[in-house]
């Protein structure tokens, strides 16, 4: 991290009061932290941005690899998603949509469809239904073909 310290992590990664679990909030700390940063949480971070000790930090992420919720790797960040997608910062995402042709803004708020040759991509809405001319009425009996009415 950059000049941020563990003050910064822990104000922005706080974990809101619906989850409960500490490992459920561990889980989604890691995946914030990846999701900001494109690298995984030290134990030290994570202990920071859920208010517990180093060693708390470090039996949650026991217990979430043994749920194989994460996979645990040698060193000190170590910690990695089984799904590489969410390992990926959001910048780094945004970067990955633009090249497939994704219309991106820059602070990653909207994102369009891709440009292609197929879909005529317009600004304008779609097309007004075409109005139905109106079927005059018919006396009991007639038919439309036969304008005498005989049947």
């Amino acid at each position: 991290m950059t000049g941020e310290g563990q003050a910064g992590v822990s104000r922005r990664f706080r974990p809101k009061p619906t989850i409960v679990s500490r490992k459920l909030q561990a889980l989604r700390f890691i995946k914030q932290f990846y999701a900001e940063w494109g690298s995984s949480p030290s134990l030290e971070e994570i202990g920071a941005g859920l208010g517990v000790s180093r060693q708390r930090a470090h039996a949650l992420v026991c217990k979430l690899a043994a749920d194989r919720l994460i996979v645990r790797r040698p060193g000190n960040r170590g910690i990695l998603l089984p799904d590489p997608a969410l390992m990926m910062s959001r910048s780094d995402a945004l970067l990955l949509l633009q090249a497939g042709g994704w219309k991106v803004t820059v602070d990653g708020a909207n994102v369009g469809i891709p440009a292609c040759d197929v879909w005529p991509l317009t600004e304008s809405g779609l097309p007004l239904i075409a109005e139905l001319d109106h079927i005059p009425a018919v006396e009991p009996g007639g038919f439309h073909d036969d304008p005498s009415g005989r049947g």
